[in-house]
Protein backbone atom coordinates (compact mmCIF):
# COMPACT_ATOMS: atom_id res chain seq x y z
CA UNK A 1 0.00 0.00 0.00
CA UNK A 2 1.42 3.42 -0.92
CA UNK A 3 2.14 5.89 1.83
CA UNK A 4 -0.10 8.90 2.49
CA UNK A 5 2.12 11.31 0.56
CA UNK A 6 2.23 9.11 -2.54
CA UNK A 7 -1.53 8.61 -2.50
CA UNK A 8 -2.20 12.32 -2.04
CA UNK A 9 0.15 13.15 -4.93
CA UNK A 10 -1.69 10.71 -7.21
CA UNK A 11 -5.06 12.15 -6.18
CA UNK A 12 -3.87 15.70 -6.88
CA UNK A 13 -2.48 14.58 -10.23
CA UNK A 14 -5.81 13.02 -11.20
CA UNK A 15 -7.69 16.19 -10.28
CA UNK A 16 -5.49 18.31 -12.51
CA UNK A 17 -5.33 16.11 -15.61
CA UNK A 18 -8.56 14.07 -15.76
CA UNK A 19 -11.80 15.21 -17.36
CA UNK A 20 -13.86 13.42 -14.71
CA UNK A 21 -11.59 13.38 -11.65
CA UNK A 22 -14.13 12.05 -9.15
CA UNK A 23 -14.86 8.98 -11.28
CA UNK A 24 -11.15 8.42 -11.83
CA UNK A 25 -10.51 8.57 -8.10
CA UNK A 26 -13.29 6.11 -7.35
CA UNK A 27 -11.96 3.61 -9.84
CA UNK A 28 -8.22 4.01 -9.23
CA UNK A 29 -7.87 5.05 -5.60
CA UNK A 30 -11.22 4.40 -3.94
CA UNK A 31 -10.35 1.66 -1.47
CA UNK A 32 -6.97 3.10 -0.50
CA UNK A 33 -8.36 6.60 -0.08
CA UNK A 34 -11.19 5.33 2.13
CA UNK A 35 -8.69 3.56 4.37
CA UNK A 36 -6.45 6.62 4.50
CA UNK A 37 -9.41 8.90 5.26
CA UNK A 38 -10.43 6.63 8.14
CA UNK A 39 -6.90 6.66 9.55
CA UNK A 40 -6.69 10.43 9.06
CA UNK A 41 -9.94 10.99 10.95
CA UNK A 42 -8.79 8.79 13.81
CA UNK A 43 -5.32 10.31 14.10
CA UNK A 44 -6.17 13.88 12.98
CA UNK A 45 -2.75 14.25 11.36
CA UNK A 46 -3.58 15.32 7.80
CA UNK A 47 -4.19 18.92 6.66
CA UNK A 48 -7.73 20.11 5.91
CA UNK A 49 -7.13 20.16 2.14
CA UNK A 50 -6.24 16.49 2.30
CA UNK A 51 -9.49 15.67 4.09
CA UNK A 52 -11.41 17.46 1.34
CA UNK A 53 -9.59 15.57 -1.42
CA UNK A 54 -10.07 12.21 0.28
CA UNK A 55 -13.70 12.94 1.16
CA UNK A 56 -14.45 13.38 -2.53
CA UNK A 57 -13.66 9.70 -3.00
CA UNK A 58 -16.18 8.53 -0.42
CA UNK A 59 -19.27 9.16 -2.58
Amino acid sequence: MPGPTELIDRIKSNFTREEFPAKTLLVKEGALAKKLLYVAKVTRKLPVKTYILLSAVRT
